[in-house]
This record gives structure tokens, C-alpha cells and sequence, in this order.
């Protein structure tokens, strides 16, 4: 808010344009995760998880870095 003193509309604009890009990528994270997680094809079910074991432990933490690492 000090950026704007006491506009306290513009200061609300401003932190919804900060965060609306970063919402809606978790959103779709969620969703994209979500749809992977509840697989019962037995085929893709495997695949799956032979791709989550097969992938390096330093692109898991990247991946969950861009939603824990975030800096308000």
C-alpha cells in the first residue's frame, strides 16, 4: 500500500493483477494433477508411475518449487 499511499482500491487492483497469473497456474496444476492421480486405467495407471519413478528428484523439486517456493 505504500505505493499508492491510501488508495486502498488501487492498492487491492494491483495485488489482484500480482496474483491472478500464479492462481490460476496452481489451478491448473491442481486439475492437471488431480486427473493423473485418479487414473483406473490399469494401462495409463502404470505408465503413470513408471514416469513419476523415472523422473529426476531435482525436476520434482523445481516442479514443486514454482507453488511452495513462492515469495508474497
Amino acid at each position: 500500500m505504500r505505493e499508492r499511499g491510501d488508495d486502498v482500491p488501487g492498492a487491492l487492483r494491483l495485488y489482484e493483477g500480482r496474483r491472478k497469473g500464479r492462481a490460476a497456474f496452481v489451478a491448473r496444476r491442481s486439475r492437471l494433477l488431480g486427473r493423473a492421480g485418479q487414473l483406473e486405467n490399469g494401462l495409463l495407471h502404470a505408465l503413470r508411475n513408471a514416469v513419476v519413478r523415472a523422473m529426476p528428484l531435482r525436476a520434482q523439486l523445481r516442479q514443486l518449487d514454482r507453488i511452495l517456493g513462492h515469495e508474497a
